[in-house]
């Protein structure tokens, strides 16, 4: 059972790659598996879900609902962009 489990995941992983790579992505919104995609791509990477173990976050309340919410989203947006070199590592 959990060896089907793991294959069905990772033939979703191909496709959403595969996805990613043919379409005409400008920002990728992940985690942090999805770094070596987005330096492949050349791309920024906002990391918006976990697992995130290659970025420090000092709170640990970090809301996207709401007005501040927005307010932390568009600073997340912002600063992955602006820490964006489009060099690979």
């Amino acid at each position: 059972m959990i060896l089907i489990g793991l294959c069905s995941y990772l033939i979703r992983e191909v496709r959403f790659e595969e996805n990613v790579r043919n379409s005409n992505t400008m920002m990728l919104f992940g985690s942090s598996f999805e770094r070596g995609l987005a330096r492949e791509l050349q791309i920024p990477l906002m990391r918006f879900v976990y697992p995130v173990f290659d970025q420090v976050c000092m709170c640990d309340y970090a809301p996207y609902a709401g007005f501040r919410g927005a307010a932390y989203l568009t600073e997340s947006i912002i600063n992955s962009v602006m820490g964006f070199d489009g060099k690979s590592r």
